[in-house]
């Protein structure tokens, strides 16, 4: 859904201050951008910086003026977008995977947070066993009541524990609740 749940919201804003982030912050690269939650959410937080995204899906583009909101719009599949199309040199300061990787493989999902280029990512994923884990072919957003029942990229694919996001990424901080985990990853240094 393009939508994320508000589970966790503020435990990264919380956690991005605490570590220093936010002020380090100038690009910013939102992958699956959807509604485009995690601009609404952290651009107040981060006035001046450029944002990216990067939307597969051409509907949320259109429906939610993304275009509007967002300084670039890259209506491409993160798994395989060329990065030539990105910030070169150091790329972004922060990297946001707002309900994004359970959507790949987990293969896919450390290969495309590993290949696009940035110094910290948030990664917000539904945890293994929670409310939000399992969705199907057709999804219905509880928090908007909408249907997307032609969303093939909304169905998931994958199952995230918090172990398994430590082993596959290098987790800083975290917060995590039955449902929802929130992670800041150390991606290079800067």
């Amino acid at each position: 859904m393009p939508s994320s749940v508000d589970e966790g919201k503020l435990e990264a804003i919380e956690l991005l201050d605490k570590l220093g982030v936010l002020e380090k912050t100038f690009y910013v690269l939102d992958v699956g951008a959807g509604m485009g939650t995690w601009y609404n959410c952290l651009s107040p937080h981060l006035p001046g910086a450029e944002w990216d995204a990067i939307e597969v899906w051409p509907e949320w583009i259109r429906r939610y003026n993304l275009t509007e909101k967002y300084d670039r719009v890259f209506r491409q599949d993160a798994r395989t977008i060329d990065t030539a199309y990105l910030r070169l040199g150091d790329g972004y300061d922060l990297v946001i995977y707002g309900d994004v990787l359970e959507h790949m493989s987990v293969a896919e999902a450390q290969t495309v947070v590993h290949r696009l280029r940035g110094k910290v990512a948030l990664l917000s994923i539904p945890m293994a066993g929670g409310l939000y884990e399992h969705q199907t072919e057709h999804m219905h957003d509880y928090g908007t009541g909408e249907d997307f029942p032609d969303c093939p990229y909304e169905r998931h694919l994958s199952s995230w524990t918090p172990e398994l996001v430590k082993e596959s990424f290098n987790v800083v901080d975290s917060w995590v609740s039955p449902n929802m985990g929130v992670f800041v990853v150390q991606l290079s240094r800067g």
